[in-house]
């Protein structure tokens, strides 16, 4: 028999980003996903493949600079490792990963950034797959994750990596800490109840528009999370309509990039000729509406409003308000 001594996570980890590059870029991202019960993509096998070294992670903060909106952006750092793809339906996906530093346990810190990078990620990408990976997870921050998860974002996925010495052979051993599903009543389908209320809210909206020059649209990712494009006399309207199973079901307001039509970029506000600011001033004089602008790291205008019938009169609002003032 073998004989396994457990090695310190700090004997291991001598630098969180040089262990993503060297270690999980290039030899363990197999077992991340054998790990989290998925198939890795073919198309960022594919990549691996033509990328034998990996590059830095991507800022996780939209800048924000163009004239047209008041506001800074705000940076908390890059990604231990972002990989985007694209998948054969042409859906914009991504594969995050971060890591604790040497001291090895989970914490409040890495906890925060794991939850703005979150938003900020979630908004940009049609899918994103968050990997978190440390020495240990306290069981807060593993129910804040499924949590989240069960609530409708993207699932997060906390492996806990435990590096092993066998015999005079390096190993290692990954724990899966996380399940968005524990709840049997939570999952229908492949969908949790947040996912299933968002097709029906979609399903809901875009019939009010039948026969009329204003379209609703996603595709079935963008439904299942509560993005809906606006179409307008045939043509993209500028703006989406976010409905935020983390806050309450409220609808917010995004700019749309006019041609990647999924989610937003820092330039889709160039479709909105008119500052945050000038917007809710309109859409207080013009539909009644108040609207509250969240900043930078997430540029949406947020309202209070939260039925079907509530997001009918915000587009249309929006629509005789901001658009057709251009």
């Amino acid at each position: 028999m073998k004989k396994i001594q457990d090695i310190p996570w700090s004997e291991k980890i001598k630098s969180e980003k040089v262990f993503v590059k060297k270690d999980l870029y290039k030899k363990l991202l197999p077992d991340v996903f054998e790990t989290i019960g998925e198939n890795m993509p073919e198309q960022l096998q594919t990549y691996i493949s033509e990328n034998t070294e990996a590059r830095d992670g991507q800022e996780t903060e939209v800048p924000v600079t163009n004239k047209h909106l008041s506001a800074k952006a705000k940076s908390s750092g890059r990604a231990d490792l972002l990989i985007p793809f694209t998948t054969k339906n042409g859906e914009e996906h991504a594969l995050w990963i971060e890591t604790m530093d040497k001291s090895g346990k989970w914490n409040y810190e890495h906890h925060d950034q794991w939850r703005n990078k979150m938003w900020s990620l979630t908004d940009r990408y049609d899918r994103v797959i968050p990997v978190m990976i440390a020495d240990k997870f306290d069981s807060n921050f593993v129910n804040n994750f499924d949590e989240w998860s069960n609530r409708g974002l993207n699932v997060t996925h906390a492996i806990e990596l435990n590096f092993q010495k066998i015999e005079k052979e390096w190993g290692f051993k990954m724990t899966l800490r996380t399940d968005s599903y524990l709840d049997d009543k939570s999952y229908q389908g492949g969908l949790t109840n947040s996912q299933i209320a968002n097709k029906a809210f979609y399903e809901k909206l875009r019939a009010m528009f039948e026969n009329t020059d204003i379209e609703i649209y996603s595709n079935e990712s963008e439904q299942t999370g509560g993005y809906y494009r606006v179409k307008y006399q045939g043509d993209w309207a500028g703006f989406y309509l976010r409905r935020s199973t983390l806050r309450n079901d409220m609808l917010g307001i995004l700019g749309q990039n006019s041609e990647y039509a999924s989610k937003y970029k820092h330039e889709v506000y160039e479709m909105i000729k008119y500052s945050s600011n000038d917007v809710k001033e309109m859409m207080r004089e013009c539909g009644n509406i108040e609207l509250t602008f969240n900043d930078a790291k997430d540029p949406q205008l947020l309202s209070k409003l939260t039925s079907v019938e509530d997001a009918k009169m915000l587009v249309e609002s929006f629509i005789n308000c901001v658009i057709d003032t251009k």
